[in-house]
């Protein structure tokens, strides 16, 4: 379904640290999960934009908000860009 939005986003990690996440969840393991899914690699690929969430909270923000700016969107927790102006140009 990629191919019916203007742009995608993929977010990976390291495989390691996946699992841990994954397993800290109470999830099954990350092999029996990929398995149904993507790659990480395809996903990446496929993506219009990719975000690694294997660093910290700081990083993933860092690459959320670069992200959002490309796209137009908030800059910045709680940033919004200005609304479009709705008066007629004179």
């Amino acid at each position: 379904m990629d191919g019916a939005y203007d742009a995608t986003i993929a977010v990976i990690a390291d495989d390691e640290l996946r699992s841990r996440r994954a397993a800290a969840r109470g999830h099954e393991s990350l092999a029996a999960r990929e398995l149904r899914q993507l790659s990480q690699d395809e996903k990446a690929r496929r993506a219009t934009h990719v975000i690694n969430n294997s660093g910290t909270l700081a990083e993933l923000e860092d690459s959320v908000a670069a992200v959002l700016a490309a796209l137009g969107g908030i800059s910045r927790a709680g940033d919004r860009p200005a609304a479009p102006s709705t008066e007629t140009p004179q």
